[in-house]
């Protein structure tokens, strides 16, 4: 019973798309792998995102790093209730 279903055009084809790869051998099977570009894509987006962020942290360190060199040793920004009583007098 099995084999006439088999042998029939519209069996054939169902079969052929629902289980094509019991048709193909080895060298077919070993050709014909999927070939997905996308997760390139997400490892460049993710490698770019990181290095953009180093970079976007040293710049922010070395900001930080030149504005601590370029400011008073001695002067404070913060005011104390005392400094501003000596600024009054």
């Amino acid at each position: 019973m099995a084999i006439k279903v088999v042998n029939s055009c519209l069996a054939k084809s169902v079969f052929i798309r629902a289980y094509p790869w019991c048709l193909m051998n080895d060298e077919t099977k070993s050709q014909q792998h999927p070939k997905h570009i996308w997760p390139w894509f997400v490892l460049a987006a993710v490698v770019l995102g990181i290095i953009l962020f180093v970079v976007w942290v040293w710049v922010a360190v070395q900001k930080v790093k030149w504005q601590k060199a370029n400011t008073l040793q001695g002067s404070s920004s913060v005011f104390t209730p005392r400094d501003i009583a000596v600024r009054r007098r």
